[in-house]
C-alpha cells in the first residue's frame, strides 16, 4: 500500500496493513502475501524527513519523481532484508493519490511489479478542476433535486449577505460560529476563504458518502443525511439548513479546540508557514500544498460559473495566492500551469497513460472522477470502470452485506486481474515463455473507426454536405463551416453548426472523442503533429462560438449580423494571422504566448474595423481576441493565464438615473 498526503504513524495515521477487513488485507491473506506500507516522504514525522524541515529549498526534494524513486528503493531493501532466497513478485494499491502514484510507479518501473490497483486516481493532473463542484452538484441532484436548490438559494443568499456591509459580515460571524471577524483590510481574501472553507464541508461528505470508511460514514455521514436537513423546512431558512449541515459534520471532526469555525486567511497562512515541522497536521498541509502548487494543481474552484449552486465563490486566484504567500513570490500561477503541464506530458495524463496491467475503479459519485483514466486499453491490459452509486475510494474499504452489487462487482473485478497477474508473473519467474506480451506504446491509436466514420456521416447528414475529407484536411472543414453560415446572417446559421458537432460529439461519446480527436488520436490517424494541434485548436474555438460567444451574440442580438459576417467574409485576413501565428510558433515555442497575444490582436482588429464597427466594435472585438485565445490554448494551455482580452461587458457607474435605466434594460 502506497502512502500519500498524510502520515501512516501518530495518533491520525492511516495504517492500512494493520487492518485485516481492509480489502487489500483480505486478498493478501487468500493469495498468502505478505503487505507493507510505505509513507510518502515530507509527510512522517520530522525523524524520518530527508532534511528536517519543510523550507522551499528543501521541499525542493519533495516530488512525484523522488517518490517513484522511494518505492523502487523501499521494495529493493524489503527484497534484501525479508526475501533473500526468493523472488518475490510485487503489486501496489493505493487510493486517491497514491492511486496515482500506484498507476506512475507500474508506468516507470514495469520491471518492480506484475501490476497496479489504482483507485479513484486522478492521474490527469489539473490545474483548475471546477469539475469536482460540477460533479459535487451532480451527486446532491441525484440524492434530491430540491436538496441541491436550497444550497443554491443559500449560497446566493450567503453572498448577498457578505457583500451587503459590515454589520451583515458580523451577523454572518454569528450564524456560522466564526472564531474570527471578516478582515475588512483584506475582505476579498476574507470572503474568499469563508466561502471555501463552507464550500469544503460538502465536498466532504460529498466525497466520502456511502463508504465504509470510518464511523462517521458507517452512521450515516453522507450526502443523504445531508439533504434529510436541507430538505425540512422545520430547521429555518436555508442558511440555517446550511449551518446544520456543518453542525453534523463537526460533530465527528471537530473544527477547533473550542468548536468555533476558523475564519481568518492571514492566520492560515501564518500557521502553515512554520517550517519547523512541529505536527502532523502542519506537516501534512503544507507539503500537499506545495505538491498542489508544483505537479498536481487539482484547486476545487467553482470557476464552472454562476450557474452551479455553490456559485463563483471560490476562485483560481485564491489558491494561487496560496503559492505565494506560503512559498515565496516566484510561485506563480504561471509557474504552476507550467509544471503541470510537464507532468502530464511526461505520466501521460489520462490520455496517454503507458503502463501495463492496471486496473482504474472509479466510483460514478466521486468528484474525482473526470480526471481519471476512463479509456480501456485491452493491448496493454488496462481496464477503467465507474462503480455506480459509490464515491471516492469504495473498492478499498471492508465490505459488507449491504454494499451496492456494483461494489461487489468491482472487487471480483479486481481479484480477477490480481489472480492473472500472479500467475502470469509466477510463470515468467519459472521460466515459461509467455506468448503476446504486451508492451505499453505511446501514442497507441484507440479509435474506432467503424464508429467514427458512421458518426461522421450523421454529421454529413445533419449538415447536408459531403464531410469525407473533413478529418483529413482542416481546410475543408473549415470551408464546410464557412458554408453553411449564410446570409441574411441570422442566429439560426449559427445554431446549424453548432448542433451538428453536438450530434456528432454526442454520437462519438467521451471516451472516443478523446481517443479520435485528441492529440494522440488525430496522429495516430495520419496527421502530423503540428496538424493535429490545428484540428484542436479549430475544434476550441468552435466550442467557444457554440459556448460563450454564442450567448454573448445570442443576448446582443445586433452582434449576430456583422459577426457571422465577419468570420465569413473576412477569413483572408484571420487566416493570414494565423499563418503567421503557426509559422512563430514552430520555431520559437519559448515566446508562443507572446505570438498567441499577437494572434488574438490580430483577430480583435479584424472584427472591430469588419462589419461590426458601427454596431459594437468592442464586444465584437472581445468575440475576435477570444476566439484566438481558445485555438492557441489547445497547444499551449500555460498561455491562458498570460494573454488576455478585453472584457467589454461592463462598467461601474454611480449616477442613480442610469443604474435605474440599466436595471429596466437587465429585467426586459
Amino acid at each position: 500500500m502506497l502512502g500519500g498526503e498524510g502520515s501512516i504513524n501518530g495518533t491520525n495515521g492511516d495504517k492500512w496493513v494493520r487492518h485485516e477487513a481492509e480489502t487489500m488485507m483480505t486478498w493478501a491473506a487468500e493469495f498468502g502475501a505478505a503487505a507493507f506500507q510505505v509513507e510518502h516522504r515530507f509527510y512522517g514525522s520530522k525523524d524520518y524527513s530527508p532534511i528536517g524541515d519543510q523550507t522551499p529549498s528543501s521541499m525542493k526534494l519533495l516530488t512525484i519523481d523522488q517518490a517513484l524513486a522511494d518505492i523502487k528503493e523501499f521494495i529493493t531493501q524489503m527484497n534484501a532484508l525479508y526475501f533473500k532466497d526468493d523472488k518475490p513478485i510485487w503489486v501496489t494499491f493505493g487510493g486517491s493519490y497514491p492511486g496515482s502514484l500506484s498507476a506512475w510507479f507500474r508506468e516507470t518501473y514495469p520491471e518492480m511489479t506484475a501490476g497496479a490497483v489504482s483507485s479513484s486516481s486522478a492521474v490527469h493532473v489539473f490545474v483548475d478542476y471546477y469539475g469536482y463542484a460540477i460533479n459535487t452538484e451532480k451527486t446532491y441532484r441525484t440524492v434530491s433535486d430540491s436538496c441541491a436548490n436550497t444550497i443554491g438559494v443559500a449560497f446566493q443568499s450567503m453572498i448577498q449577505k457578505a457583500y451587503a456591509g459590515k454589520d451583515s459580515r458580523i451577523l454572518l460571524k454569528q450564524q456560522f460560529n466564526l472564531c474570527d471577524d471578516f478582515d475588512e483590510n483584506n475582505l476579498s481574501k476574507s470572503l474568499q476563504f469563508f466561502f471555501q472553507n463552507v464550500y469544503g464541508y460538502f465536498q466532504g461528505i460529498n466525497q466520502y458518502t456511502g463508504d465504509n470508511r470510518n464511523n462517521a460514514t458507517r452512521s450515516g455521514l453522507g450526502v443523504p443525511a445531508a439533504c434529510d436537513i436541507l430538505n425540512n423546512n422545520k430547521n429555518g431558512d436555508e442558511i440555517n439548513r446550511v449551518v446544520q449541515v456543518m453542525n453534523l459534520y463537526d460533530s465527528w471532526y471537530p473544527p477547533s479546540a473550542t468548536g468555533c469555525r476558523p475564519n481568518n486567511y492571514t492566520s492560515f497562512i501564518q500557521y502553515y508557514s512554520d517550517t519547523t515541522m512541529p505536527d502532523d497536521d502542519r506537516i501534512s498541509t503544507r507539503s500537499w500544498i506545495w505538491q498542489t502548487c508544483t505537479e498536481l494543481g487539482y484547486y476545487q474552484t467553482t470557476d464552472g460559473g454562476n450557474r452551479g449552486i455553490f456559485g463563483s465563490t471560490v476562485p483560481l486566484d485564491f489558491f494561487a495566492d496560496q503559492c505565494i504567500d506560503l512559498f515565496g513570490p516566484e510561485y506563480t500561477l504561471d509557474n504552476t500551469f507550467k509544471l503541470i503541464d510537464q507532468v502530464r506530458t511526461k505520466y501521460g495524463g489520462a490520455d496517454a497513460y503507458r503502463g501495463t496491467n492496471v486496473c482504474f475503479p472509479n466510483g460514478s459519485f466521486d468528484p474525482w472522477q473526470d480526471l481519471g483514466h476512463k479509456a480501456n486499453n485491452t493491448d496493454n491490459n488496462v481496464d477503467s470502470w465507474l462503480i455506480d452509486g459509490t464515491a471516492h475510494c469504495a473498492d478499498m474499504y471492508p465490505a459488507r452485506d449491504s454494499d451496492k452489487q456494483s461494489l461487489k462487482d468491482a472487487r471480483v473485478r479486481i481479484h480477477g486481474h490480481l489472480s492473472k497477474w500472479l500467475s502470469d508473473a509466477q510463470a515468467v519467474r519459472q521460466g515459461s515463455v509467455l506468448c503476446g506480451t504486451s508492451f505499453a506504446q505511446f501514442g497507441t491509436d484507440n479509435c474506432v473507426s467503424a464508429q467514427f466514420q458512421a458518426c461522421n456521416s450523421q454529421l454529413s447528414d445533419f449538415w447536408r454536405v459531403d464531410t469525407s475529407t473533413a478529418w483529413k484536411d482542416l481546410a475543408s472543414l473549415d470551408r464546410i463551416t464557412q458554408s453553411l453560415i449564410v446570409s441574411p446572417y441570422t442566429i439560426d446559421s449559427w445554431v446549424n453548426v453548432c448542433n451538428g458537432f453536438s450530434s456528432f460529439y454526442g454520437c462519438l461519446g467521451q471516451a472516443q472523442i478523446r481517443n479520435c480527436l485528441g492529440t494522440v488520436g488525430l496522429v495516430g490517424s495520419g496527421l502530423d503533429l503540428s496538424t493535429a494541434y490545428n484540428y484542436q485548436g479549430f475544434l476550441a474555438d468552435w466550442d467557444f462560438k457554440c459556448g460563450a460567444g454564442f450567448w454573448t451574440m445570442y443576448e446582443r442580438k445586433v452582434l449576430t449580423t456583422c459577426v457571422e459576417s465577419t468570420y465569413v467574409n473576412y477569413q483572408q485576413e484571420t487566416s493570414a494571422a494565423l499563418a503567421t501565428y503557426m509559422t512563430a510558433t514552430s520555431q520559437d515555442p519559448n515566446n508562443a504566448c507572446k505570438y498567441a497575444q499577437n494572434l488574438m490582436n490580430a483577430w480583435q482588429s479584424t472584427y472591430q474595423k469588419g462589419p461590426c464597427r458601427t454596431v459594437n466594435p468592442a464586444q465584437a472585438g472581445w468575440f475576435g481576441c477570444q476566439s484566438a485565445r481558445e485555438w492557441s490554448n489547445a497547444q499551449f494551455r500555460h498561455c491562458k493565464h498570460t494573454t488576455t482580452c478585453a472584457f467589454p461587458f461592463y462598467h461601474i457607474v454611480d449616477n442613480k438615473a442610469v443604474v435605474l435605466e440599466e436595471a429596466s434594460w437587465i429585467s426586459e
